[in-house]
């Protein structure tokens, strides 16, 4: 099996702490950069990164309990934040080189595997293996979390 979407993965007592989010682009030993962006007058269509989410509090027992779950062999893993402000914004087709667990957030996310799509909303995740070419394509503003296993 190449992917596996879990529907309702999370269970948030909350929304998404978007003071939270602000903090993280503010934390100083957390490196933010423009992911994608297809016209460079275009901000709003770009996709955001934040990487090593687990070094800020709001994190640290989601990474811990993602290397429980899934990181049996105590590989090296991460954990980043992807974001867009706007529908339509989209990263390119890629293939990673870690197995990527990503879970929403906030907002809905379509993902293309093998030319057919997957949403992922805010609770849901999927699994997605090394190598698979998958591309990402904001159907509202979002915020995801990806968690790597290298």
């Amino acid at each position: 099996m190449n992917f596996k979407l879990y529907k309702n993965f999370f269970n948030f007592e909350k929304e998404f702490d978007f003071n939270c989010l602000i903090k993280m682009i503010n934390f100083n030993s957390l490196p933010s950069y423009n992911t994608w962006q297809e016209n460079e007058d275009d901000i709003f269509g770009s996709v955001f990164t934040i990487d090593n989410i687990h070094k800020v509090d709001y994190f640290k027992i989601i990474f811990e309990e993602l290397n429980k779950k899934f990181n049996l062999n105590n590989k090296r893993s991460n954990l980043h934040i992807f974001t867009s402000f706007k529908y339509g914004s989209k990263g390119k087709m890629h293939q990673d080189r870690e197995d990527v667990y990503i879970f929403g957030l906030h907002g809905h996310t379509c993902y293309l595997i093998d030319n057919k799509p997957y949403v992922v909303s805010p609770g849901d995740m999927i699994w997605i293996k090394n190598g698979i070419p998958h591309q990402s394509i904001g159907l509202t503003p979002r915020i995801i979390a990806s968690f790597g296993i290298y």
